[in-house]
Order: structure tokens, then C-alpha cells, then sequence
């Protein structure tokens, strides 16, 4: 089920606001279990110094976006599959439609250019991302 595209509306990562995250990651084995990789995404303002360029989405990029966004690499983390599973039975985190193939390549070429995305993570992403651009 948390593979990939797969997106969600909760705080997983950053618990102040609820905000769109989406799944970088087919899961893979970590040492806290079976694991995925995790961003958000956030409204881009141009004023924050962690908000970069590296992925900008648009109205009509996925039916969540109402405002220019940029998804948040900074606070890009590995989460374990079990912690998602127990947010979704609890109803804290609620599914949204997957992103297509084009975004989420774009996604994952964001997360390769990053220089706030760590080589652990980014090895994660990157034979997923050959394969999507094969």
C-alpha cells in the first residue's frame, strides 16, 4: 500500500499544520523495520530559507494543490511503514489520490538535486528513478 506516488493529508513529519505528503519510496528494509521515504509538501512563498526550487508544483499538478508549492526536502525523512499503518487506523493521516508518473518523477529528480536530501535517502530514490525515466 505505501509505495511510490502514494500521498497523504496528516502530520507525519512536521506537526504544526497538516499538509500533503507524499511517498518517495517503494518500501525497503531499514534498521526500524520496513521503511519508506517521506516529504511535504508546502505552499511556496519565496521567503523561507529552507524553501528551494529543486521541485515546484502547480494548480493541476494534483487535485490537493490550491497555491504555487514546493515540496519540503529539508524536512525529507525515512519513516517506518508500521508508524503510517497505526496514523491511517487511527484516522490522524487521510489518503489522497496518488501522483501521477510526470510528477512524481519530478519528485524524485527534486529530491536528487536537493542539498538538503542526504546521499542515504537519495540512494533510496534513485534506481526508482532510472526506472521511471527508462
Amino acid at each position: 500500500m505505501w509505495k511510490a506516488g502514494v500521498t497523504f493529508e496528516g502530520n507525519v513529519i512536521k506537526a504544526a499544520n497538516r499538509h500533503l505528503h507524499i511517498v518517495l519510496s517503494d518500501p525497503y528494509i531499514s534498521e526500524k523495520g520496513e521503511s519508506v521515504v517521506l516529504v511535504y509538501m508546502s505552499s511556496y512563498k519565496g521567503t523561507c530559507r529552507t524553501e528551494e526550487d529543486s521541485c515546484i508544483l502547480n494548480v493541476g499538478d494534483h487535485p490537493y494543490i490550491k497555491n504555487r508549492s514546493y515540496l519540503a526536502y529539508s524536512e525529507c525523512r525515512e519513516v517506518p511503514v508500521a508508524v503510517l499503518d497505526n496514523e491511517l487506523q487511527q484516522r490522524t493521516i487521510k489518503l489522497e489520490e496518488s501522483l501521477s508518473r510526470e510528477i512524481l518523477v519530478k519528485a524524485l529528480e527534486g529530491m536528487q538535486k536537493s542539498k538538503y536530501v542526504t546521499r542515504k535517502l537519495k540512494s533510496k530514490t534513485s534506481k526508482l528513478l532510472f526506472d521511471l525515466t527508462e
